[in-house]
């Protein structure tokens, strides 16, 4: 009888040990995922654990990863600083003190502001006084520039009276062809009115004058001669034909002192037809 209740026993306990073995600790399938809820609200996932005891934290990619790029902004508000490293680069401000070494600081006053290039290629470090071409205006005497004619190449200067938004002439129609445009000139024969490009120096000192003088009507005549003049002497002069459209380049020096002209003339020869020919220069110090 005490053999028996033994065997039921170890019967029973096999029994419960294998049910308990069967429906106890795991909860879920091991690396098994499920959803769930951030604390930001958003949605997540976790994952069954190895054992199946139950599932890991929720994992809420994208949520506090944005956060922690909000705080990049922070970053942003320092490039601020950056910021006023660019008041920094108002000293660069002091560069137009580079306008000043053009002129004033190197001994005389430079070409005033919009009547010369800038900056002007080929010219180095030498100061700017001025340009034909870019200092050509519709007001007589700006930028040191005035525009007339002289009677058979001789003082008195007649200033022309007339712009016609693109050139200084003489006359409200033409003849006579006396007419001075922003890089080219064009003389009367008869009466003989030479055209000339006047620049008045502001300053005193030792200038140079480069330019070039060319035809640009080769259609015919016999051809016009340019002249430049430093306070009333002639300093400089060449012949072009009626077809040459290459011209001349001139490089000169001349001494002037404050008031002191230069006179870029041209004169028409005998016949006036197609004289139209190019005149330009630069003056620098």
């Amino acid at each position: 009888m005490e053999r028996s209740t033994i065997g039921v026993a170890i019967l029973v306990a096999v029994i419960v040990g294998c049910g308990g073995g069967g429906g106890t600790g795991k909860v879920c399938a091991p690396g098994a995922s499920a959803s769930c809820t951030c604390t930001t609200g958003r949605m997540g996932a976790q994952v069954c654990t190895s054992d199946g005891a139950g599932y890991g934290a929720c994992m809420c990619s994208g949520g506090p990863g944005a956060a922690g790029t909000t705080g990049g902004a922070g970053t942003t508000g320092g490039a601020g600083a950056t910021g006023t490293a660019g008041v920094a680069g108002n000293a660069g401000g002091a560069g137009s003190g580079g306008t000043s070494a053009q002129g004033g600081a190197a001994g005389g006053p430079a070409c005033p502001v919009g009547c010369c290039a800038a900056p002007n290629p080929g010219m180095g470090g030498t100061t700017i006084l001025a340009d034909s071409v870019v200092g050509f205006s519709d007001t007589q005497n700006k930028c040191d520039w005035s525009y007339g004619y002289l009677p058979n190449g001789a003082e008195p200067f007649t200033l022309l009276s007339v712009f016609t938004g693109a050139s200084w002439e003489e006359a409200t129609s033409r003849p006579p062809w006396t007419v001075i445009f922003v890089d080219r000139q064009h003389s009367t024969a008869g009466p003989a009115h030479w055209s000339d490009r006047r620049w008045t120096s502001p300053g005193a000192g030792t200038i140079s004058i480069q330019g070039h003088l060319a035809k640009t009507d080769p259609c015919c005549g016999d051809g016009t001669i340019g002249r430049i003049r430093v306070g009333g002497d002639e300093i400089w002069s060449a012949n072009v034909a009626f077809n040459d459209t290459t011209g001349v380049d001139f490089a000169l020096s001349a001494t002037v002192l404050v008031g002191t002209t230069v006179d870029f003339i041209l004169d028409p020869k005998s016949n006036e037809s197609a004289d139209t020919t190019a005149f330009t220069a630069v003056i620098t110090k």
